[in-house]
């Protein structure tokens, strides 16, 4: 070591020190090093730019494809143009479905937003972007095509629907005393409702009223975050009342029952016997529209009735709805029970017993969205009783499960007290939609039966009447 450090090789090893501290042109080298991956993450960078870019074009295009959709489903409840209503908006904006490796999903159950309770509208936009330069750094994207790496760049709009909470699900027609009346507690839930009065509106006990928001009455109200005394007589046009009525005295509603003992049905004007008029089991009533029974009708067992695709009428002349044991269930979707009779019969046209109701109103046409319909025609003589009190007024008693009351759509029963002691809800696994027309409602107990989340009624096909003063209106909340 000394002699390359004294002697001959003492040159060499200066030369040697020298280049090991000389740090020149270490940058260029390090530049050689790191040019790929530089290279990647610029480019990256760029087409991340450009995933941003789509995704801003997405979201606008989603937005007013919500809009458009929850638009058109408002105004036809029933149908599924809502679907082609958005695709042609996104087409607009240049993303089509099916098309560019493009997905465009359209959706009326939407349940995002706590507000929604599986009632908004959304759109969801979905691109896949294929990409080169970013896989210089090792990334490979979350899908593929045509075999290559690419990203997909997505945006979702949802929109919930005209509120039905700017409608009435309650509605009392005496135009004397309290036509409504809530002696509820802490159990009760009636959020998404709002309530009218012909007359006076009471709510007693503490959080009777809770989720109401307007409680309007032509007389005196203390019901509602804000109740309104004084109003105006509500408006019932939309339930075209009127027409439903008329039909009972015409065509296929004709009266051909004869003596109330006669037991019978009558489909369309042509007469059968009817055993009985027990009905169990499965009931075929696809190919009849009106379905008359005369007398009562007595549901024995687990009934299931297939209705006729635009609805079946179910009209009990001078007659009641027996389901006497708790074993007595009745389902069915698209259905409307109506009662009617003569000036001379005394049944109580109403349900009875302890079984189950558990069905659905149809969605469209005349009887879009009534459930349970009472003669208007009727005279008071014939109506029941309620605890014992005054028959000329009161009508139908559902306390707990006699009978069992999981309805979607509207009970209209202008002659009738209803008084609720027990639970009453919409149709099992149906559209969250329930409402009361009577002359007089008693609420009693803790219940939660007038929870309707935004938008149900329309789905189902109800037409709330509407609440003076409020607008109803969509709303993009994401």
């Amino acid at each position: 070591m000394e002699f390359w450090k004294n002697g001959i090789g003492s040159g060499a090893w200066h030369l040697l020190r020298r280049y090991l501290h000389d740090k020149s042109g270490n940058i260029a080298f390090m530049t050689v090093l790191l040019i790929v991956p530089l290279a990647g993450v610029m480019a990256l960078g760029t087409e991340s730019g450009g995933w941003y870019l789509i995704q801003r074009a997405e979201q606008n295009a989603a937005d007013s494809a919500a809009l458009a959709a929850a638009t058109n489903g408002y105004a036809n409840p029933s149908g599924t143009t809502y679907v082609a209503e958005a695709r042609a908006v996104t087409t607009s904006y240049g993303f089509t479905d099916a098309s560019n490796d493009t997905t465009v999903a359209v959706s009326n159950t939407d349940n995002t937003d706590a507000s929604c309770a599986s009632a908004c509208y959304s759109v969801t936009i979905q691109r896949k972007v294929p990409f080169s330069l970013g896989q210089l750094v090792g990334y490979r994207g979350d899908t593929t095509v045509n075999g290559g790496a690419a990203v997909t760049v997505s945006a979702k709009a949802v929109v919930l629907p005209p509120g039905q909470a700017t409608g009435y699900c309650m509605v009392g027609l005496g135009n004397s005393g309290d036509s409504i009346t809530l002696s509820g507690g802490n159990g009760t839930d009636l959020t998404g409702c709002n309530m009218y009065s012909n007359a006076g509106l009471k709510c007693n006990g503490i959080n009777s009223d809770y989720g109401v928001v307007y409680g309007d009455a032509v007389g005196s109200s203390n019901c509602g975050t804000h109740p309104r005394s004084q109003q105006s007589a509500v408006n019932l046009t939309s339930y075209n009342f009127t027409t439903n009525a008329s039909l009972l005295g015409t065509g296929a509603y004709t009266n051909n029952c004869g003596a109330a003992s006669n037991y019978h049905y009558v489909t369309q004007g042509n007469f059968g016997t009817f055993t009985n008029n027990n009905i169990s089991g499965n009931v075929d009533w696809s190919g009849q529209p009106v379905v008359r029974i005369c007398g009562d009708l007595k549901v024995t067992g687990n009934t299931t009735i297939t209705t006729a695709p635009g609805g079946t009428v179910l009209l009990i002349f001078n007659g009641q709805l027996n389901l006497q044991n708790t074993t007595d269930i009745l389902n069915a979707s698209n259905l409307t029970i109506v009662f009617s009779g003569t000036a001379t019969d005394t049944n109580k046209q109403f349900p009875t017993g302890s079984g189950t109701l558990n069905y659905s109103a149809p969605t469209s046409g005349t009887w879009s969205g009534i459930a349970l319909y009472q003669d208007p025609a009727l005279p008071n003589s014939n109506l029941g009783q309620c605890n014992g009190a005054n028959a000329s007024d009161l009508d139908y008693c559902a306390a707990g499960s006699t009978p069992g009351i999981y309805i979607t759509g509207l009970i209209y029963m202008p002659k009738a007290q209803i008084t609720i002691t027990g639970s009453i809800d919409h149709q099992q696994n149906g559209f969250a939609c329930f409402s009361v027309i009577a002359l007089k409602i008693v609420m009693a107990g803790t219940d939660s039966i007038f929870h309707n989340p935004t938008g149900q009624c329309n789905r189902a096909g109800l037409t709330l009447p509407g609440v003076p003063g409020t607008q109803t209106r969509l709303a993009l909340i994401r």
